[in-house]
């Protein structure tokens, strides 16, 4: 049984339930069911929002840092995926914590990139804008 159970059970018939409720609301209000968090959600969260990206059709790859964006409370390891609304725009890697994202034709593209643990998953979305390179450029 986690603490918060236990005091629930026991602190009503020795101090009553209104210093009871003060107590447990200070401390925290439930266990999870496997009592390992109590009930602390350690869920992947957005830390800090990717900017819209600009690029030039065919240039150099952008790479950000997924550690940067997402964390979790549990401070435990979290798993990257990533999608593009158009692959010809801007393709998509993630190796690690480094998302690639190739610039292709001109256009625009939204890329969506997910953080994911056992507890949950946190979502971004950014858009890039690949500019096509101005006819008879050498």
């Amino acid at each position: 049984m986690c603490p918060t159970h236990a005091l629930r059970s026991v602190l009503p018939h020795l101090l009553g339930a209104t210093l009871l409720v003060v107590f447990v609301s200070l401390w925290g209000m439930g266990c999870d069911s496997g009592g390992g968090n109590g009930g602390m959600d350690t869920s992947p969260t957005v830390e800090n929002q990717i900017q819209d990206q600009r690029a030039n059709a065919g240039g150099e790859v952008i790479e950000i840092d997924l550690g940067e964006v997402f964390s979790a409370s549990s401070g435990g390891a979290l798993t990257y995926s990533a999608s593009s609304s158009d692959e010809a725009v801007a393709s998509v890697a993630v190796n690690g914590t480094t998302l690639t994202v190739t610039p292709g034709e001109g256009g625009e593209a939204e890329i969506t990139v997910r953080a994911s643990n056992d507890q949950g998953e946190a979502t971004e979305t950014f858009g890039v804008r690949v500019f096509a390179d101005p006819p008879g450029r050498p």
